[in-house]
């Protein structure tokens, strides 16, 4: 199991005894990937071990039938849309990791090439489980173009460049991924953790459930308490595919005491919407609230945190709950958040309710409880 802190030492372990020959076929490489949960924290564990990348035809490029692996774009604000993103990736050099041959393995020959390889087998890994946590089948999960990945993307804004680190993101229009360079305050790096891409793929769900529902023009999406429910959603959904309980206790345990969504796990920050200036999150502080109160309610209701089945189909009973929400919101209506919340719950299984009611009227107090008696009796 590793949880030290990345360093070369990693990589250049794995090289000794290495052969640079060509690799044919279908790749097998040493990654990074993620093992288990750690009982105490409620992170990953993580190792280095070869895995056989069946979607590849070749080690030489990172681009299969859903993703495609592009190196070093410079983002623009105004190419964040469907064709924007699509002209982008077609004038921008695929991505090549560096490897060595090893018995037949692909041994990265370096950080980054470790990373980008990671990042790939975790982006799969998580896109074929997306039926398992969605409930639809991937063909309606999936865009036309596929999903574009951003590897060491910058961005330029009023014509200076940024070069990003110790994150990964999705972005709509365009539904693509950015996977930026590491930052030595890392642990693991963010980019390639199972759990944080599983949160990225979270806000990809969240798009498809709830945001296309609510049609092309509609404004939701900016609204200060959907964009914190987005993240929340996005960290159940961590948690769904992974049991993991903080979404960057792998990576930033210092900076990850507001993510916790176990009282029971270390790096847990006890606030409820009426003491919500304990947490500096801002909008992300509404999306821990949103993560324990659904983690809350499915250990209430009986589900083991450990077995994946239960986790998945407590959260396609969430995901399916959104598309009925969206025609009765305004973006702009002080009740925005507990329109949603009740609007939530009335679309949810009538089994699922009780222990739902019950943990957001502990998270978010009046803002849950001023409007749900009708749902909740």
């Amino acid at each position: 199991m590793w949880k030290s802190t990345l360093g070369v030492s990693l990589v250049a372990a794995s090289l000794l005894g290495c052969v640079d020959t060509k690799l044919d076929g279908q790749p097998t490489a040493e990654l990074l990937v993620f093992e288990s949960v750690d009982p105490v924290d409620g992170s990953g564990t993580y190792a280095l071990r070869p895995i056989a990348l069946e979607h590849l035809s070749s080690i030489d490029e990172l681009r299969d039938d859903v993703f495609d692996f592009v190196d070093r774009p410079v983002l623009h604000d105004t190419d964040v849309t469907d064709p924007g993103i699509a002209a982008l990736v077609r004038h921008t050099p695929q991505y090549h990791p560096r490897v060595m041959n090893r018995d037949g393995v692909a041994i990265p020959r370096d950080t980054e090439s470790l990373i980008a390889l990671s990042s790939y087998h975790a982006l799969r890994t998580i896109y074929d489980h997306g039926a398992d946590l969605s409930g639809l089948p991937l063909t309606e999960l999936t865009p036309d173009q596929g999903f574009p990945v951003l590897f060491h993307v910058s961005i330029e804004n009023n014509a200076v460049t940024n070069r990003l680190s110790a994150n990964a993101f999705y972005a709509w229009p365009g539904s693509f991924f950015g996977i930026v360079d590491i930052d030595g305050v890392e642990n693991i790096p963010v980019s390639s953790a199972l759990p944080v891409l599983a949160h990225e793929f979270g806000h990809h769900l969240f798009l498809k459930g709830f945001l296309d529902p609510a049609g092309p023009d509609s404004k939701l999406g900016e609204a200060f308490p959907i964009r914190g429910l987005n993240e929340g959603y996005a960290d159940f959904n961590a948690f769904a595919m992974t049991g993991v309980t903080n979404v960057l206790a792998d990576s930033l345990p210092s900076f990850s005491d507001d993510r916790g969504i176990d009282p029971d796990r270390t790096h847990y920050l006890p606030f409820t919407y009426d003491t919500i200036t304990l947490c500096h999150g801002e909008f992300y502080c509404i999306g821990t609230l949103f993560a324990r109160s659904l983690y809350g309610a499915f250990r209430a209701d009986g589900g083991n945190p450990e077995d994946f089945a239960q986790r998945t189909a407590y959260a396609r009973d969430v995901f399916g709950s959104f598309a009925a929400i969206p025609g009765q919101l305004a973006p702009d209506d002080p009740l925005l958040l507990s329109t949603f919340l009740y609007d939530f719950v009335a679309a949810m299984p009538q089994a699922r309710r009780p222990a739902l009611c019950d943990h957001l009227t502990r998270n978010f107090g009046a803002r849950f409880s001023s409007v749900s008696a009708s749902v909740c009796r």
